[in-house]
């Protein structure tokens, strides 16, 4: 997540372009969100497994949101960009990656 804030904030022009956009104000706040999460997973690691699933909902909510905005624009648009494709292996791959390792930790005692 925090590569993601550094992207949409840092790197804005390229990685708006990449995606097929126009860098805008809504895109530095894309980065924000995403760099509060990075920081919340980073703090989470010295925290109980609570953290981690109260982090694990607010990072699926987004994700998964924001690759159905990217679906839709495959769809409605025909935006087939690199940036605009491949992040849904992102958008899915974490949270999927997440619910495993909570399910695994649930199991573990």
């Amino acid at each position: 997540m925090v590569a993601s804030g550094l992207m949409h904030t840092v790197f804005a022009r390229s990685t708006a372009s990449n995606i097929g956009w126009t860098t805008n104000g809504f895109q530095y706040e894309l980065g924000f969100v995403s760099l509060g999460l990075g920081a919340a997973g980073i703090t989470a690691t010295f925290l109980d497994r609570s953290a981690w699933l109260v982090l694990s909902i607010a990072v699926t909510t987004f994700l998964v949101g924001a690759a159905g905005l990217h679906v839709k624009e495959i769809l409605v648009a025909r935006n087939f960009a690199l940036g605009n494709t491949w992040i849904l292996i992102y958008d899915f791959g974490l949270p999927m990656s997440l619910l495993g390792l909570l399910a695994v930790g649930a199991g573990s005692g």
